[in-house]
């Protein structure tokens, strides 16, 4: 059986290095057990003038981590990027270039949980989000390179396993390793399963703009994307081809224009889930039962752009992400904007731990829609809207976990 746990902590405010120890109620251990990071830059919950984001994944062992930022209140868009395969988080200082990161920290497991090493840190406690999965049978942290042409890349796994679930992330960036920042502003997540349900999510801000000019773009069917950043044409898309004995193989139907660093988290064991729905339009207080999962999850993670449109770009739309999770108890999102074709940049955050989903508004940072976790139903769960845009049908995104098929072995997606 798969142990799971979302909860929230506040980053230690001590001199580096500084370290902290959190309990998940249970034993993670390297190489089986999985550990999710992510946070905007707030020390309160709520909405915050600014505009951060930093996602991380580690085995135990090697960590990945990308990180995005524009800065509000500026007559020349300030945004910049990054992401690192030595540390779980990474927290740029500003939208700058060439700029080193404000707070970054490495981990490792525990009987109880994990412990966490900050360097650099500063002195502020920002609010961050976790999901731990443990009892997994392989997880391993790793990277490839985007080919410049197109045609079928098989990558392969060090562990030699079969997964049952990959995320892939990246931010645009050519070195698998780098200390400083880079402009403009980016990151790309997605995932599969290999069951034929698969989304990726693409966001692009562009830099030193007198006019802001930001992007996002998301798409099922496609296992890793990104965007270019000064038109927002996909610069690279590759869809799934096939799991394998000891990896995976996928086709880049659109080449990238260059040979960027992508990082990934392959995991075997227990049972896995990705796959959309479409946030309903009725009036607040509603309950939506997403029914498509297959199985009784443990816990789920959402994602959305707020975009209606889920096979491309979308011209003079704003920079849209918010990441919610929920283990039935525990609950929290957040969320980052970045408002398009305005003269002066508009950005803000929220962050939350009373909410499995919050989406904000690019405008004010207001609230647009959010939502509970009510129940784990035997092939979903239900969410309760308890504030609903009723004009706007958002693709929203998951990934669900639970335990494995008794009898039919650990190795098992989704399987319609």
């Amino acid at each position: 059986m798969v142990s799971v746990s979302k909860g929230s902590f506040a980053k230690p405010t001590g001199g580096a290095p500084a370290t902290q120890s959190i309990n998940v109620g249970f034993q993670m251990t390297a190489g089986t057990s999985v550990l999710w990071l992510w946070c905007t830059k707030q020390t309160a919950e709520g909405s915050a003038n600014q505009g951060f984001y930093a996602f991380g994944v580690s085995d135990g062992t090697t960590h990945s981590c990308i990180a995005d930022a524009s800065m509000d209140g500026v007559a020349s868009s300030q945004a910049a990027r990054n992401q690192r395969n030595v540390k779980i988080l990474s927290i740029l200082a500003n939208g700058n270039d060439v700029t080193a990161p404000s707070d970054e920290c490495t981990v490792s497991y525990t009987a109880t949980g994990f412990d966490l090493t900050w360097n650099p840190n500063t002195a502020n406690a920002y609010l961050i989000h976790y999901l731990a999965v443990a009892g997994l049978d392989n997880v391993e942290v790793g990277n490839f390179t985007m080919p410049i042409v197109t045609g079928n890349q098989t990558i392969t796994l060090a562990g030699a396993f079969q997964p049952n679930f990959v995320m892939i992330f990246s931010a645009r960036r050519l070195t698998s390793d780098n200390t400083l920042s880079s402009v403009p502003g980016a990151m790309n997540i997605s995932a599969f399963t290999g069951s034929g349900k698969d989304f990726a999510l693409s966001v692009a801000s562009e830099d030193g703009r007198l006019t802001m000019d930001t992007w996002k773009w998301q798409r099922q069917n496609s296992v890793c994307t990104k965007l270019t950043p000064t038109t927002g044409a996909v610069d690279a898309r590759a869809i799934f081809v096939s799991i394998n004995s000891n990896g995976w193989t996928h086709d880049w139907t659109d080449a990238s224009g260059a040979a960027d660093i992508v990082y990934y988290v392959a995991i075997k064991g227990g049972q896995w889930a990705a796959d959309e729905f479409t946030k309903t339009l009725t009036a607040a207080t509603v309950t939506q039962d997403i029914t498509t999962v297959g199985f009784q999850p443990k816990a789920y993670m959402l994602l959305s752009l707020l975009n209606a449109v889920n096979n491309g770009a979308i011209a003079n739309s704003d920079s849209n992400i918010c990441i919610g999770a929920t283990d039935g108890t525990a609950e929290g999102s957040a969320a980052m904007t970045d408002e398009d074709d305005v003269a002066d940049s508009d950005t803000y955050n929220n962050y939350n731990t009373t909410k499995a989903i919050t989406m904000t508004n690019a405008t004010n940072g207001s609230v647009n829609s959010e939502a509970d976790h009510s129940a784990f139903l035997s092939n979903g769960f239900r969410l309760s809207w308890t504030t609903n845009d009723t004009n706007n049908a958002w693709y929203i995104f998951y990934i669900a976990v639970g335990d494995a098929v008794v009898g039919a072995g650990r190795n098992r997606g989704h399987v319609m």
